[in-house]
């Protein structure tokens, strides 16, 4: 089943102008009631609850007509719990509340866009609360779990972790259907989706251990709906007879496995974690699943499916126990069948659909047979099995080249500590010394010091960033082995330095360096994977010719920059000096239209005290040949002249004058929002600081939150980029008489990355609740020169600067019209990282 087109952009803004108006009630923390507000208002008037007259027989009733049978009495608490949510509101408010979902005109819906609105509103949770991530899961991965193996009326089928019944949409309403729930709340919200989709077919069910599953009737297929995390130990207190002690998640899987018959087939999310962790208890169950033959099909996601809930990367396991064992296992890459933007990822499900129906030929589709899957120890990671099996004549592992430097760790009090940012990017630049590194101080870290020259490479933040390091005598240069692997040659008479650091930057090493990097928020790689890097290795002589080569085309494209350089430099010359001419042109004209307008407000005065009539040919004075039409023509001609002036000339801004340096970008915010505050602006400024804790997994019982962050920046072009953006709020967009209904929000936080300079990047938006940009204007056009935003506009030239700024310091600008209906313009930055610096927190 298909879900039906989303609600139009009048329905959408009044749902999301309710959340609006519980937000700003600052007694009032739970956004999860206004799917029942939205219910009320489908099932009684409003000023039953306006009023608090609530009349439950009236919801009985109604409720009876929705056929809702066993979930009546869920669906009343729900009721009940919007009803509280109201009295805790200013009656003012609570007026404002009733007559927005008035105005929705909700009995009046057709059921289809009901349904389509109860959906949104549901989506809605995960943007006002951050926390309700286990709410929702995105509608495109809710069709994908729903359709792979499409049930058929008749079939008996069980939603695990079903959440708020997110695939009740695109299941077939004959199918009988038993959803677990994992708490009140969210059982809750899943029988309004029940209610609202009049569905009877539908057993909710409470909170459920794992021993209890046995007791359930078999199911034809069995769905989950949202993840389960890799807690330790937990399950084994549930489930005794499991064969040895699992986590969650594998005692999750394991017993999914079991429980289906020998028909059966299931659909399970699982954290891309479970593919590779290490441990008995995940290697023995995923040996069993390929051996069994029970494992259909992997399906493998790219970070930011679940965003902005999590940025946990996310796999499904397809298991059909009909198989035969001893077929081969689809493996399916799906990069190809998703779409980013920023942080969300989003799916395309026909497209997933088409090739797992017919995967021979599909992009990111592969079969993995069980010596396959032996040879790399039962890790199932989709990437992994795309590699080249053995290597090719002139071809070697990495391991044949180089091996470890001997080393020993010690708890050293002081020294230079080399870490993944100081390591190089460059295959022509690519030696460090240590008088490049500070000396500081430590706090009894186990390091292992350089003692020898050595080749350095990254294991964690997916890319190895190969380094020649060079010892100097008496240096006391340190590391952590866990991210940086010291190695030396194995056979340094037979490989060209320059040319294995060129090899290590190639694209095929590093395609392969992705490939086996695991972990999202920073990805890492095996030793044994590291070794087992495949690199082209020919003869001397033409390692030597590659980089002779190389080392060309490099003097080649740096002649060719400093000519740009120069060439731009002149432009920028010759420019300036256009505008020292300029400002000497307007000079005269400038006076003139500054004399002709005092003229004639004096001669409109003089005339308005002697009670005489000012026409076109009177003159200005009675002693004065000059007329007003004279005057007024003058003016003209200056303004004419000023005018084909300008748009003839225009100045820009040299950024090289303007030294990069480090900057801690949340230092300069809350010090600038700070400064704002103070010049009494019209309008309110929020700083929101939204970065995810970082857990040690998988015991979840540390967690580190984003203290500081250092990126490349210029301080006083920082000020200029945010002047202006503000600016340009205040001036085009604000609409209100009343400073607290301006609003500004300035929101901070990470972007994952699978590649890139950094393991994350900074992302920094500025949005503004004023006036949207003209209809059908083109937002890119606001960064082009000479453009203007509508008939309030200026030149445009300001927009062009804060791009050339963003670029300057090597990130990205993208302007986004009404992003939300309540902050309809927003600049949105990502800036890459050079250091971040953590602080303790609560798990």
């Amino acid at each position: 089943m298909k879900r039906p087109p989303a609600p139009t952009p009048q329905l959408q803004k009044q749902v999301t102008k309710l959340f609006s108006i519980i937000r700003d009630e600052a007694r009032v923390s739970s956004y999860t009631a206004v799917p029942a507000l939205l219910l009320l208002g489908r099932l009684a008037h409003p000023s039953f609850w306006v009023e608090g007259d609530m009349n439950y027989g009236f919801y009985s009733f109604s409720l009876s007509d929705y056929q809702a049978n066993g979930n009546s009495e869920t669906v009343k608490s729900a009721l009940i719990w919007a009803e509280e949510l109201m009295s805790l509101l200013r009656p003012n408010t609570r007026e404002h509340v009733a007559s927005t979902v008035d105005s929705l005109h909700l009995p009046a819906l057709p059921q289809a866009e009901f349904e389509s609105l109860f959906d949104f509103t549901l989506d809605q949770l995960s943007r006002y609360n951050r926390d309700s991530g286990e709410f929702t899961i995105p509608a495109d991965l809710a069709e994908l779990i729903a359709s792979i193996y499409e049930p058929q009326p008749g079939m008996h089928v069980y939603n695990l972790q079903a959440g708020t019944a997110a695939l009740l949409p695109f299941l077939n309403p004959a199918v009988e259907y038993i959803g677990q729930e994992q708490n009140a709340e969210i059982r809750r919200l899943a029988a309004l989706r029940l209610v609202a989709y009049q569905r009877s077919s539908v057993d909710l069910l409470a909170e459920i251990h794992l021993d209890q599953w046995p007791q359930l009737p078999p199911a034809d297929l069995i769905l989950t709906t949202l993840p389960v995390f890799g807690k330790s130990g937990h399950s084994s207190r549930f489930r005794p007879d499991l064969p040895y002690k699992m986590p969650d998640n594998a005692a999750f899987v394991y017993t999914v496995l079991r429980q289906l018959p020998p028909h059966g087939r299931a659909v399970i999310p699982v954290a891309a974690g479970f593919l590779f962790q290490q441990g008995p208890a995940y290697r023995q169950l995923r040996q069993e699943l390929v051996t069994s033959g029970a494992l259909e099909a992997i399906i493998e996601f790219p970070a930011g499916l679940l965003a902005p809930y999590t940025g946990v990367r996310l796999a499904l396991l397809l298991l059909n126990k009909a198989r035969p064992a001893g077929q081969p296992v689809l493996l399916l890459d799906a990069e190809s069948y998703t779409q980013r933007k920023g942080r969300q990822v989003t799916l395309q499900p026909d497209a997933l659909l088409a090739a797992l129906t017919q995967p021979h030929g599909a992009d990111g589709a592969h079969f993995a047979t069980e010596a396959d899957f032996r040879r790399h120890d039962y890790d199932l990671t989709v990437r992994r099995y795309q590699l080249p099996a053995e290597p090719t004549p002139h071809q070697v592992r990495f391991e044949q080249v180089v091996k470890p430097l001997p080393l020993r760790s010690e708890q050293p009090t002081e020294g230079r500590l080399l870490r993944i940012r100081d390591l190089k990017s460059d295959k022509l630049s690519f030696t460090l010394t240590g008088d490049e590194l500070p000396v500081e101080q430590f706090s009894g870290r186990r390091l292992v010091a350089l003692k020898q020259d050595a080749l350095l490479v990254a294991i964690q933040g997916g890319r190895p960033k190969p380094t020649w390091y060079t010892h100097q005598p008496g240096e006391e240069v340190f590391l952590s082995p866990t991210s940086i692997l010291p190695l030396q040659l194995r056979q340094p008479d037979e490989v060209v330095l320059e040319y294995l650091i060129a090899e290590l930057n190639s694209e095929f090493v590093q395609e392969q360096f992705r490939n086996l990097s695991i972990g999202s928020a920073m990805p890492a790689i095996r030793k044994s994977d590291l070794w087992q890097l495949i690199i082209n290795l020919p003869g001397l002589a033409e390692q030597r010719n590659l980089v002779r080569i190389t080392s060309e085309q490099a003097d080649k494209t740096q002649q060719l920059a400093s000519d740009a350089a120069q060439t731009e430099r002149a432009l920028k010359a010759e420019s300036y000096a256009q505008l020292a001419a300029l400002k000497h042109a307007l000079g005269r004209p400038q006076l003139n239209l500054t004399s002709n307008v005092d003229l004639l407000e004096a001669a409109i005065q003089y005339a308005a005290a002697s009670n005489t009539v000012l026409a076109p040919h009177s003159p200005l004075f009675p002693t004065e040949s000059t007329t007003v039409q004279d005057t007024l023509a003058a003016i003209k001609r200056d303004l004419e002249f000023m005018f084909q002036t300008l748009s003839r000339n225009e100045a820009e801004l040299v950024l090289a004058d303007y030294p990069l340096q480090a900057l801690d970008i949340l230092d300069f915010l809350r010090e600038e929002v700070a400064h704002i505050r103070t010049s009494l602006p019209p309008f309110t400024i929020t700083l929101h600081e939204k970065f995810v804790p970082v857990f040690d997994f998988p015991s979840h019982k540390q967690a580190q939150r984003i203290d500081s962050v250092t990126v490349q920046a210029n301080k006083h072009l920082l000020q200029l980029l945010l002047s202006h953006v503000i600016e340009n709020a205040r001036q085009h967009g604000f609409h209100n008489l009343e400073k607290e209904r301006n609003k500004i929000d300035i929101t901070v936080e990470e972007v994952f990355l699978e590649e890139g300079l950094s393991e994350f990047a900074l992302s920094l938006t500025i949005a503004n609740n004023g006036h949207p940009f003209p209809l059908n204007f083109d937002v890119a056009q606001l960064t082009r020169k000479g453009a203007k935003a509508g008939p309030t506009g200026n030149t445009g030239i300001g927009g062009y600067e804060v791009k050339q700024i963003v670029n300057y310091f090597g990130g990205e600008l993208e302007i986004i019209n009404q992003p939300d209906a309540e902050y309809p313009v927003a600049y949105e930055l990502e800036l890459p990282v050079l250091d971040v610096q953590y602080k303790k927190v609560k798990p």
